[in-house]
């Protein structure tokens, strides 16, 4: 992420993991785009839909996650553990 928008970032993650509706409301999200990524492909199966959902749901856990960590956590290496728990 370009260093002049991290601070933003943070500060719009920060909003959205300390308001309970907007954290709802980030996870109805990742299920809609996970459900527009299987549907643009060209064929879709239980693994993809479960496989779309599992990778956006590790993004939005990982920024929120750096997000209730105050910016203190450095974004990659939660990304990299939210990512790596889905074992590849």
């Amino acid at each position: 992420m370009p260093p002049d928008e991290y601070e933003e970032t943070l500060l719009r993650w920060r909003i959205i993991a300390g308001t309970p509706s907007l954290r709802r409301r980030a996870a109805e999200f990742e299920r809609e785009t996970a459900g527009m990524i299987v549907g643009a492909l060209p064929t879709s199966g239980t693994a993809e839909v479960v496989q779309a959902g599992a990778y956006l749901a590790a993004f939005t856990t990982a920024l929120l996650a750096w997000a209730d960590s105050g910016g203190e956590r450095k974004l990659d290496e939660v990304f990299d553990e939210a990512f790596g728990a889905l074992g590849g």
